[in-house]
This record gives C-alpha cells, structure tokens and sequence, in this order.
C-alpha cells in the first residue's frame, strides 16, 4: 500500500525515486517477516504452564 502511495510525487506527479519506494517496502516486508517470526515463540511461551 505504501509503495503504491509512494510512486508518485503529489506535487508533481513526476514519478518518485523508486529506489527509495523499494526500499520502503523491502523494510516493511522485513518487518512483517521477523513479526511472524516471533509470533509462534510468544504463543508457545504462553502455552506453556507456569
């Protein structure tokens, strides 16, 4: 959503920089990546009995 949004310049209307856009959107799905990383060690911490 936000590469679609960064693709062109409001002001504009020129195309933008599109390295910049890909690497917005690299580092998103980077992020999105270590979140479902990290989701079943805090679901299986939660499982486990105290």
């Amino acid at each position: 959503m936000s590469a679609i949004a960064a693709r062109y310049l409001r002001t504009t209307g020129e195309p933008a920089n599109i390295a910049l856009v890909n690497l917005g959107t690299f580092l998103g799905a980077v992020c999105f990546f270590v979140g479902a990383a990290l989701l079943p060690v805090e679901s299986a911490q939660r499982a486990a009995p105290d």
